[in-house]
């Protein structure tokens, strides 16, 4: 099953251009789609590769979290989360490592 994530256009750096986060269970992988002005930037992560997942709460009013993926060699950050799709990113995500 894939389970989506959009972040809110309310939420800084996200106005245009929202991020969402695919996590299949199926197939065991993370995605992250940003777009821009002409076409998107993607990133599929294998869960194997995943080291650790993070929730930072960030001082926004409505939109508080953001989730930080590590893997060996970088950090994936998508901010503009409300706290109950965070949380459900991370256990989504914890339960595939």
């Amino acid at each position: 099953m894939i389970h989506e994530f959009i972040t809110s256009r309310f939420s800084k750096q996200n106005t245009f251009f929202p991020i969402k986060i695919q996590i299949d269970d199926v197939q065991r992988h993370v995605s992250f789609y940003k777009r821009r002005i002409i076409g998107y930037d993607n990133v599929t992560l294998s869960t194997r590769k995943i080291n650790s997942v993070t929730i930072h709460k960030n001082n926004e009013l409505l939109f508080l979290s953001e989730i930080v993926i590590s893997t060996a060699s970088k950090e994936l950050r998508a901010n503009g989360f409300k706290a109950i799709d965070a949380i459900t990113i991370k256990k989504l995500i914890d339960s595939l490592i």
